[in-house]
């Protein structure tokens, strides 16, 4: 049988940040389609706030305070879309240093009995920019399969052969990810405006450009 030398699975990196929450995307990891793909997410620092609060009843466990959930899909594909696979969080304790850990159950087809670990490091840069820190492994022999740390990351993390933001097929240039939209609400309105003025202009000119295209093959019609 041959050696599996490269697993494949899926992790989560932040995309977008609004208001006060975190838009979160789950991204494929590896060669091949990664099935029956089962995913526990926890924020690290509520979850250290809650155990380390006097009235924390050790009996009932973390789970009443919702410090995370589960996120399941049957199967994730190399060159899949991700916008199914997107979803909401909320930092309540401190948006400005974030992190997160994920438990990451998977199959590819390899016979050995292997889960994996991510984590999720989010803080906001000196830069007034969001920096993001990850680190994915195996389990339960710790290889790493990747890890990434942006440019600006405050400093403390050791050395990442790449940057974070060229898991999303980009790097830094005219957008830099994750994307962050306006905090107040004024902005937030007027960034709206402008995206649904251009969005009704280019489907105006989509009509225009249809009208003109059926106009043209009814002159070349032989009459």
């Amino acid at each position: 049988m041959a050696e599996h030398l490269q697993p494949s699975t899926a992790y989560v990196m932040p995309y977008m940040w609004v208001g006060d929450n975190w838009e979160m995307v789950v991204l494929h990891y590896g060669p091949a389609p990664a099935k029956s793909v089962a995913m526990h997410f926890r924020d690290r620092v509520k979850e250290k706030d809650v155990r380390n609060n006097p009235h924390f009843n050790k009996d009932t466990g973390i789970e009443p305070y919702f410090t995370g959930f589960e996120l399941n899909y049957p199967e994730i594909d190399p060159n899949a879309s991700f916008e199914n696979r997107m979803f909401n969080w909320k930092p309540e304790l401190n948006a400005q240093q974030q992190y997160y850990e994920v438990d990451i159950d998977s199959w590819d087809g390899d016979p050995k009995d292997v889960y994996f670990k991510e984590l999720l490091a989010i803080e906001k840069a000196v830069d007034g920019r969001w920096a993001v820190s990850l680190l994915l492994a195996r389990e339960p022999d710790g290889k790493i399969l990747m890890y990434c740390k942006d440019p600006n990351f405050p400093p403390g993390a050791p050395p990442a052969p790449q940057f974070c933001g060229n898991q999303y097929g980009q790097h830094q240039g005219g957008a830099h990810l994750p994307l962050e939209f306006p905090e107040r609400s004024e902005d937030r309105a007027m960034a709206l405006f402008v995206c649904t003025f251009v969005a009704l202009v280019l489907f105006s000119l989509y009509g225009v450009f249809a009208a003109w295209c059926m106009g043209t093959q009814d002159l070349l019609q032989p009459r």
